[in-house]
């Protein structure tokens, strides 16, 4: 009851899942994020999945790899004896100890049919439930020493497994993430003390790297950060961003050609290059929807990794040169599924809206709306894919502005969009 009403309260509806909401969106597939034979998301995993998704074989594999790390990175293997002495000898049996068991049994079996690998600081599943094996260790270990002829090697066991997790186990585990870890690195920081920087934009590149910089900032209020780190999008997006900070320094922060961990990252300054009547967004960096009801069924960036293309149901046979070699690619099932993302714009007026989008087979006829405009979009036909740009005069108000991508018919087959990128040109000032 408490889980539906957990549900109920965050995605209306208590069978759906919070975590539904959001891979049902970036997998290419449907309540992944489930257990059972047959689930498994395939976008958000290491391992490649089969087709057919979670497997008894890869269930096995993870689940090996799960308690390989459980064993070696909190205990050592023949510490788990003495699981077997306080369990399966008749004069120590306790109902306690038993349930303390099935407690970790049940972590063991149900995580067993639930694919998410996500081992990245050690067995995450099971260490809530460890507390209950170390009693149960503890209690093998107390019997153990009733018997005069273990009063020394138990000790000298004990002695030997620390020995043992300080040689080998914690030094393993600190050159692993001593350096940082999952792009993530404190040489970022360290240079900027070092260069004395202050008051500044520091653009991150490649944007892989970005949470070096987003780990050191005070995410409530962004704008009192002393130094603000964003993405690194290109030239004119970056021009943008720095025609909004006027009164601040610019740099860029570039990993590209450094060894992560070990090296700092190159600190160059910058000053924009376009003036602020440009605004240019590549739209893979868009991504999440700003609509929280009737979403996409399935966005990503294009080209989706290769094992990840069978399930998009996407046919592409010819070369698509986007931008940054990347674009947004949505799904869409119904006509009422929708897209929403937000543009700021510093000033009201009127604008030149230039959009980069895929036209050819398989591609939906969509509405855009901002402000009451409403443009229609004809990109569906039956040539062969290919790239098209688009020229739109609207208008916007100063601030956030809000852009509705809705798709007009789909009837049986679903259709997609592919957009590459967009530019806004400020061209006059109006009283809307």
């Amino acid at each position: 009851l408490i889980l539906f009403a957990y549900n109920f309260y965050y995605t209306n509806n208590p069978l759906v899942f919070k975590q539904d909401i959001y891979f049902n969106y970036s997998e290419p597939t449907n309540n992944c994020h489930r257990f059972g034979i047959g689930r498994g998301c395939h976008r958000s995993d290491w391992i490649i999945l089969p087709k057919q998704g979670l497997t008894w074989s890869h269930a096995v594999l993870v689940s090996f790899r799960r308690l390989a790390a459980l064993i070696m990175n909190t205990f050592t293997p023949i510490i788990f004896i003495f699981i077997s002495i306080t369990l399966f000898f008749k004069h120590n049996f306790e109902k306690t100890k038993f349930l303390f068991s099935i407690i970790f049994l049940t972590s063991f079996i149900g995580y067993f049919f639930f694919f998410f690998d996500g081992n990245v600081f050690g067995a995450r599943y099971y260490y809530e439930v460890t507390p209950f094996l170390i009693i149960l260790i503890s209690s093998g270990i107390y019997e153990t020493l009733k018997l005069k002829i273990f009063k020394i090697f138990i000790p000298a066991l004990l002695i030997a497994t620390i020995i043992f997790q300080f040689l080998f186990v914690i030094p393993n585990i600190f050159k692993i993430y001593s350096h940082g870890f999952w792009w993530v690195s404190n040489l970022l920081k360290k240079e900027v003390v070092k260069k004395n920087i202050h008051n500044s934009l520091i653009f991150v590149f490649p944007k892989e790297f970005y949470a070096s910089g987003l780990a050191t900032m005070n995410l409530e209020n962004i704008d009192k950060n002393d130094n603000i780190y964003v993405i690194d999008e290109g030239e004119k997006s970056n021009s943008a961003i720095m025609n909004f900070y006027k009164n601040r320094k610019y740099f860029r922060a570039d990993f590209s050609n450094v060894k992560f961990g070990y090296e700092a990252p190159k600190i160059t300054q910058l000053f924009p290059k376009y003036d602020e009547k440009i605004i240019f967004v590549e739209m893979e960096n868009k991504f999440y929807p700003l609509n929280m009801q009737n979403i996409p069924d399935y966005c990503d960036f294009f080209p989706v990794r290769q094992e990840i293309m069978q399930y998009t149901n996407l046919k592409i046979s010819n070369f698509l040169k986007f931008s940054n070699y990347k674009a947004l690619m949505c799904r869409f099932k119904t006509n009422k599924q929708k897209y929403v993302f937000g543009q700021y714009v510093n000033k009201t007026g009127e604008y030149i809206f230039e959009i980069t989008l895929v036209k050819g087979f398989q591609m939906t006829n969509f509405t855009l709306t901002v402000n009451k405009q409403k443009f229609l979009f004809e990109m569906n036909d039956d040539a062969p894919k290919r790239l098209v740009t688009i020229s739109k005069k609207i208008e916007l108000k100063k601030g956030f502005n809000l852009f509705t991508i809705q798709p007009k018919t789909i009837k049986n087959k679903e259709k997609f969009f592919l957009i590459d990128k967009y530019e806004l040109k400020y061209k006059n000032k109006t009283k809307f």
